[in-house]
């Protein structure tokens, strides 16, 4: 077999070699009957230039799947790659989702402590109402990707439970809207404040999983990991 990446040497011409052997076969098929040996003789005496043609079709060959072999690698290497980045893109796109200190959650810490006024409600209202258009935007954006994912894709259900989900951004978004219509002194709101606060940072943990995730899935850092 040909040496990785050493050229393939053609056929060479093997005619001087075969002529001793070329004459003595035709010489017997001029005798009557004599040339039903001559597959024995052929087998016995094979030919040079046959041999030197099964090689260089063994070389070609060998190549050749090599080469098919190293191509179907790249392109797996490639969806990986792509797949893998649009994870990454998506995972980025949740963490924008994130609920961060100073915002909402400071508000619902308030209330859930029975510290609130209806100042506060109102605060929450606002809050709830301006961050609105972006949220609208960032999921849009992750459903129509979420649209070009394969059914089944493990990562594209974990996705949409960061959004749909029992902790999810909709889901959350939901039961502040309803703490926002709840009388600030009633009990109920403070329970329901304080739950809404470790939802929030079940959602939050869900959404850096979800980066660590994107991040594990590309080719070459799974490569290093196993290294």
């Amino acid at each position: 077999m040909t040496e990785k990446h050493q050229p393939i040497e053609p056929p060479k011409d093997r005619t001087l070699e075969d002529l001793g052997r070329n004459t003595l076969i035709n010489l017997i098929e001029q005798i009557p009957f004599a040339s039903l040996v001559t597959p024995t003789v052929d087998a016995a005496m094979p030919s040079k230039a046959r041999e030197e043609e099964a090689r260089w079709q063994r070389d070609v060959s060998a190549v050749v799947n090599t080469t098919v072999s190293r191509v179907e690698v790249i392109e797996r290497f490639l969806a990986a790659s792509i797949t893998a980045h649009t994870y990454q893109k998506q995972a980025g796109k949740a963490g924008e989702l994130s609920f961060f200190r100073g915002g909402m959650v400071s508000t619902l810490e308030k209330i859930g402590s029975g510290d609130a006024t209806a100042k506060d409600t109102r605060t929450l209202a606002r809050q709830l109402k301006e961050s609105q258009r972006d949220v609208d935007e960032i999921i849009g954006d992750i459903e129509l990707a979420m649209s070009k994912f394969v059914d089944g894709d493990p990562f594209k259900d974990r996705l949409h439970q960061a959004i749909y989900g029992k902790f999810g951004k909709l889901t959350i978004r939901e039961r502040i809207a309803s703490v926002t219509e709840t009388d600030w002194r009633d009990l109920r709101a403070r329970s329901l404040a304080r739950a809404l606060c470790e939802d929030i940072d079940k959602f939050n943990r869900s959404v850096v999983a979800l980066a660590q995730e994107a991040a594990d899935a590309h080719p070459m850092e799974s490569s290093r990991t196993k290294g």
